[in-house]
C-alpha cells in the first residue's frame, strides 16, 4: 500500500490511495483479509475491477482523437492485488525476458538501449566498405497497449515455465476487466473488452514484456535459419537484431531484399499472434553508407517505409551528432525557456524558486547528460537561464545576480543554495554508466563495449579507439573519475596487487607504493592464511607500521571465498553515487528512523518462534567491540546469554554486523531451525533481508550471514527501539569494560538482575 501514490486520481469507488494509508489502523486488517482471500481463493474481482478511462492529450492543443491517450483508473483495492503480484513478478523478470529489452526489468536502464542504439547507428554510418550493407528500421507500434491479444501472453507465460495457476491469476486480473469512459465528467455506458492491457495497471508494463518477448524470439529464429543477419559493433562482438523498449523498437539487419523479405514475415506473423501492429507509413529506415542506391529502393518497396538520411531520436535522444552539438541539444534551452515562461511559476517565492530550481529545471538536461558530454559551452548557457529566473523579480524584470553561480551552487553549509553546477554534474553521470559497464559487465551494452573497445580488460583499462562513437568518448572522458575513486574489496587477494593496488583505505595508507617492500610479498593472498581465512598478523606487523597494519587487520574475511570486486570508496555501501547523501551508517547511530510496520518487532506480539536478541559495544580509542546475546523462547524465558569480544573493529557499522554474525551462529550451535533475529538496527536488517551481494566495508560478515541462513528452514531480522532491547545493550557494555567473555545457560549475568 505504500508504494501506491497517495494522490493519484482514484477508481470508479472514488476512494484514493491516501485514505487507505491515513486510515490503515483502522481499515488494515479488513483490507488485507479481502486481499489475501482474493489472492490465495476463488478470485472472483469482477467488482473491484471495474475501471474509468479518462483520455490525456498527447499534446498541447490536440485536434483529433488519437491526438489523446486513453488512462485507466483503476480501484486502489484492484491496484493493491496487482501489486502485490507485480512485486513477486519483477523478482523474476531478469530471468525471462531476453537482453535486447530492458524496460521495468531489474538493473537494466532505459540509457542502455539508447547508447548501443547510437554506438550501432555510428558503426552504421562508418561503413563505406563491403559488398553488403546493412540497414536499421525504426517502427512506429500503432495503439500498443490496446491491441495486445490475452491468449497470446498466456501462452507466452507457460512457454516459459510458469505455474498454470500463477498464470490464470494474472489472466483474472486481465480478463475480469470492464471499463467505463469519462467525458466531461460523465461516466459512459459500461462495456467488456476482449482484448489489450490498461495504461495505469501496475501488471501491464510486466505483461506487455511477455508480449515483446514473442518479438524478440521470433527474430532470433530468423537469425537461426539465417532469414535475417545482425548488426555487430565489432568482429568478435554480440550479432544485434532489435532493441525493444515498451513499444519503441529498432530492429537491424543486412540491406538485403532477401533480408527485407525475412524482416517483413516475422512482423507479419507476430501481428497475427500477438495483435501488434506495425504502421510501416510513420516508420523509417536508415541504411549504411555503402548501400547500393537500387538495393535500398527495393527495400524501400518491400518494406512501406519511408527512408532517412538521418535517423531520428530515440527514446526521447538524437541517434545522431554532429560537429553542431550545440545546435543538436538546443531543444535543452528550449524546454527550460517553456517551463520558466509558464504563468503558474511567475510570482513564486525564493523559497518556490529554489524548489523549482532542483525539483524541475536541474532535471531537464539529466537524462541527455547520461549519454552524451555536452559542450561546457552549453552547460553555461543553461546555467544563465537558471540563473536569471532566480535572481528576477516578480514583476519579470530583471534582478541583480548578488552573487557568481558558482558560489551559489556550493553546499547550503558552506553558505550556498546547493544548485548543481550541470557540467560537474554530466561528468558524473557519465561516470555513473562506466561504473555500470564494471558492475553489470553480463550485460547487453557492457558485452558490445568490452568487444569493441576493450576486449582484452575491463574499462578501466579501456582506450579510446580508433573512430569512437561520441557516446563511447563521453563515458571514456569520466573514467579519470572512476580510477581515483575505486578500491578493492579483498576475498581471495590473488588479484589484488599489496603495492600498486588500493585496497587500504585512510590517510597515507591509499596505496603502498612508497612503503618498505617486502620482496616474498607481493599479492594481497600472500598475507592471507589460507586454512582458517584470517590475515597472517605476525607478518602485516613485521612488515608495514602501525597505522597500516592496523587498518589491514580491520579488514573482514569472509569464510566462503569469492572473488575480489572494486567498490566506490565515496559512499559506505560501496555502490558509486552520484550524489552524496546521508551516510547509512547514520542508520546505527539515528534512531529515529521511520519504519514499515511489517519489520518492526513488538514485546506485545505472541512470539511463535524461538529468538535472539544481541546489541554491541564500541571502544574507538582501541578498535575493540563487544557482543551481547540474549536467547528466549516462545513464552519468553531465557535459555541462554552471551557475550563477545572482538578486536580490530573499523566502525560502529561493523560492530553491529559481527555482532549479528554471532547471533546467528549461536542460533545454529544450539541447534534451533526457526529463528528470529532481533536488534535496532535497521541498517544491518537491510543488508541481511537481501540476497544481493553487499558492496560495503563489512560485505564479508554480511556473506557470512548470508551463507549461514540456509542452515535453517526459517530465519527472520526484527527491528525494535533500543529502549527495548536493554538486556543486551547491558551485556555489551559492561563486557567492554572488562574485556571479558562468558555464557550462562538459562540465566543472566548478577549485574543485570540488580
Amino acid at each position: 500500500m505504500a508504494e501506491l501514490g497517495p494522490t493519484k486520481a482514484p477508481g470508479e469507488d472514488g476512494f484514493p490511495a491516501i485514505f487507505y494509508q491515513k486510515c490503515w489502523a483502522i481499515i488494515g486488517e479488513d483490507v488485507t483479509n479481502y486481499c489475501l482471500h482474493r489472492l490465495n481463493g476463488g478470485m472472483n474481482i469482477n467488482l473491484i475491477n471495474k475501471t474509468n478511462i479518462v483520455l490525456i492529450p498527447k499534446i498541447a492543443k490536440p485536434s483529433d482523437i488519437t491526438q489523446y491517450r486513453p488512462i485507466s483508473l483503476c480501484n486502489v483495492i484492484y491496484k493493491l492485488l496487482a501489486k502485490v503480484l507485480a512485486n513477486r513478478l519483477c523478482l523474476v523478470m531478469n530471468k525471462c525476458i531476453d537482453l535486447p529489452q530492458s524496460a521495468f526489468v531489474p538493473e537494466r536502464l532505459i540509457s542502455d538501449n539508447v547508447l548501443l542504439a547510437y554506438e550501432l547507428l555510428h558503426i552504421l554510418k562508418h561503413k563505406r566498405v563491403g559488398k553488403k550493407g546493412f540497414m536499421a528500421v525504426k517502427l512506429d507500434m500503432s495503439k500498443a497497449y490496446d491491441r495486445v491479444e490475452w491468449n497470446f501472453v498466456e501462452e507466452i507465460m507457460k512457454k516459459l515455465g510458469f505455474d498454470p495457476e500463477w498464470v490464470a491469476l494474472l489472466m483474472k486480473c486481465v480478463t475480469t476487466v470492464s471499463y467505463s469512459v469519462v467525458l466531461n465528467g460523465n461516466n459512459g455506458k459500461i462495456f467488456s473488452p476482449s482484448r489489450g492491457l490498461r495504461q495505469g495497471d501496475p501488471l501491464s508494463p510486466f505483461l506487455f514484456l511477455f508480449c515483446g518477448e514473442g518479438l524478440s524470439s521470433l527474430m532470433k529464429l530468423g537469425i537461426r535459419d539465417k532469414l535475417l543477419r545482425g548488426v555487430k559493433a565489432s568482429r568478435s562482438g554480440h550479432q544485434i537484431s532489435h532493441l525493444l523498449f515498451v513499444d519503441d523498437c529498432i530492429l537491424f539487419g543486412e540491406a538485403t531484399e532477401r533480408g527485407a523479405v525475412g524482416l517483413k514475415r516475422i512482423l507479419y506473423e507476430y501481428k497475427i499472434c500477438s495483435g501488434q501492429r506495425v504502421n510501416f507509413s510513420k516508420s523509417a529506415i536508415f541504411f549504411s553508407t555503402n548501400s547500393e542506391e537500387e538495393v535500398r529502393r527495393t527495400i524501400i518497396r518491400v518494406l512501406g517505409v519511408r527512408s532517412s538520411n538521418d535517423p531520428e531520436r530515440y527514446l526521447g535522444l538524437p541517434n545522431k551528432v554532429g560537429r553542431k552539438k550545440k545546435a543538436t541539444f538546443q531543444i535543452l534551452k528550449d524546454r527550460l525557456r517553456q517551463r520558466i515562461d509558464n504563468w503558474s511559476i511567475k510570482y513564486l517565492s525564493q523559497g518556490g524558486k529554489e524548489v523549482f530550481i532542483k525539483a524541475v529545471l536541474q532535471s531537464i538536461p539529466t537524462y541527455s547528460m547520461a549519454c552524451f558530454l555536452l559542450p561546457k559551452s552549453l552547460c553555461s548557457e543553461l546555467e544563465i537561464i537558471i540563473a536569471k529566473f532566480w535572481w528576477r523579480n516578480n514583476k519579470g524584470k530583471k534582478g541583480i545576480h548578488w552573487y557568481a553561480w558558482k558560489d551559489i551552487c556550493v553546499p547550503k553549509e558552506f553558505g550556498g543554495l546547493d544548485f548543481r553546477n550541470l557540467d560537474k554534474f554530466n561528468i558524473a553521470l557519465l561516470a555513473k554508466q562506466g561504473w555500470r559497464l564494471i558492475t553489470y559487465s553480463n550485460s547487453l551494452l557492457a558485452c558490445v563495449l568490452k568487444a569493441k573497445y576493450y576486449p582484452n580488460g575491463n574499462f578501466l583499462d579501456a582506450a579510446l579507439g580508433n573512430v569512437p562513437s561520441l557516446t563511447w568518448r563521453s563515458i571514456w572522458s569520466a573514467k579519470g573519475i572512476l580510477e581515483k575513486g575505486l578500491c578493492w574489496r579483498v576475498s581471495r587477494g590473488d588479484g589484488i596487487s599489496v603495492w600498486t593496488d588500493l585496497w587500504v583505505l585512510g590517510n597515507g595508507a591509499d596505496r603502498l607504493q612508497n612503503h618498505r617492500r617486502n620482496g616474498n610479498i607481493r599479492l594481497v593472498a600472500d598475507l592471507i592464511g589460507e586454512s582458517n581465512r584470517t590475515w597472517k598478523r605476525n607478518l602485516i606487523v613485521n612488515t608495514f607500521d602501525a597505522t597500516i597494519a592496523r587498518k589491514i587487520l580491520q579488514i573482514p574475511l569472509a569464510k566462503s571465498v569469492y572473488e575480489d570486486f572494486q567498490v566506490w570508496r565515496g559512499e559506505p555501501s560501496g555502490n558509486f553515487s552520484i550524489n552524496s547523501h546521508i551516510s547509512e551508517l547514520e542508520g546505527v547511530e539515528d534512531r529515529r528512523l521511520s519504519l514499515d510496520a511489517t519489520t518492526r518487532f513488538s514485546h506485545a506480539e505472541q512470539r511463535a518462534n524461538v529468538a535472539i536478541y544481541f546489541d554491541a559495544a564500541y571502544d574507538q580509542q582501541t578498535f575493540r567491540s563487544a557482543s551481547g546475546l540474549v536467547v528466549y523462547d516462545v513464552r519468553g524465558r531465557i535459555l541462554a546469554s552471551k557475550a563477545v569480544l572482538h578486536s580490530n573493529v573499523a566502525s560502529p557499522f561493523a560492530v553491529e554486523a559481527h555482532a549479528r554474525l554471532q547471533a546467528v551462529k549461536l542460533g545454529e550451535q544450539m541447534g534451533f531451525t526457526v529463528l528470529d533475529i532481533i536488534c535496532d538496527s535497521k541498517t544491518v536488517i537491510m543488508k541481511c533481508q537481501t540476497g544481493n551481494r553487499d558492496s560495503s566495508n563489512v560485505g564479508a560478515l554480511i556473506r557470512d550471514i548470508q551463507a549461514t541462513k540456509s542452515n535453517f528452514q526459517e530465519i527472520k531480522f526484527w527491528f525494535i527501539p533500543r529502549t527495548e532491547n536493554t538486556c543486551a545493550d547491558l551485556i555489551a557494555r559492561e563486557m567492554l569494560y572488562k574485556r571479558e567473555e562468558f555464557y550462562l545457560e538459562r540465566e543472566i549475568p548478577n549485574f543485570i538482575r540488580r
